[in-house]
């Protein structure tokens, strides 16, 4: 129980190393999203490309099973790819291959500070999400660790019991029996059923007493 607990943190764990690496990309998209809009120069288009290219591998991650994860990746998903065509639209690289400008270049801005909050806000939601789930696992890995103890607990005092009525006890009788044998009365029987060592040397001080 205990290693699988760990697994599930360890997974949590990495989870959240995603999502950490997803919001730094995010926020990177952006400022490299202003940069090109303020420079409109060829190094700022590729910064914007690679940071577009990571956060799309990461997108693809199969870490994310629970429906609410899924969802989540999925909204984000969804926005990356609308980032991508505005910014086609904005960077003069969109199919038509036209150049825009007013009333449409300030809607498309619109969205795409729209699309980029969404995916700011989608990342934190991940993010908080994945903290859940870790503090919820430590919370339960905790609580195995006490019902552990208390089992393995359990268990010696169970043992510590059987143990002293399977050795203490007769014991205890052998060391009665002999000091009958002791006070004269060899006639006294000491040997038990017992198939054990205790039992064994009950019968050898029953042939003892015989001899003498």
């Amino acid at each position: 129980m205990l290693f699988l607990a760990y697994s599930h943190v360890k997974v949590a764990i990495e989870k959240e190393q995603v999502v950490d690496q997803l919001n730094r990309g995010i926020f990177e998209l952006n400022i490299a999203t202003d940069d090109y809009l303020l420079t409109e120069r060829t190094r700022a288009m590729n910064q914007w490309q690679q940071r577009y290219a990571s956060l799309e591998r990461l997108l693809l991650s199969e870490k994310f099973v629970t429906p609410e994860e899924k969802g989540l990746m999925r909204g984000l998903k969804q926005n990356l790819e609308k980032l991508h065509f505005i910014f086609s639209r904005l960077s003069k690289n969109g199919h038509s291959g036209v150049s825009v400008s007013g009333d449409l270049k300030e809607r498309l801005l619109g969205h795409l500070l729209i699309s980029s909050h969404s995916m700011l806000s989608t990342g934190r939601e991940l993010s908080e999400l994945c903290d859940t789930e870790i503090l919820s696992l430590q919370q339960k890995t905790g609580f195995l660790i006490l019902l552990s103890i208390l089992i393995m607990g359990a268990v010696i005092a169970v043992n510590s019991i059987l143990m002293g009525r399977r050795i203490i006890g007769p014991i205890g009788k052998l060391r009665e029996d002999v000091r009958a044998v002791g006070e004269g009365n060899l006639d006294y029987p000491l040997a038990t059923k017992a198939n054990d060592e205790i039992g064994d040397l009950s019968r050898a001080f029953d042939r003892m007493t015989k001899k003498l």
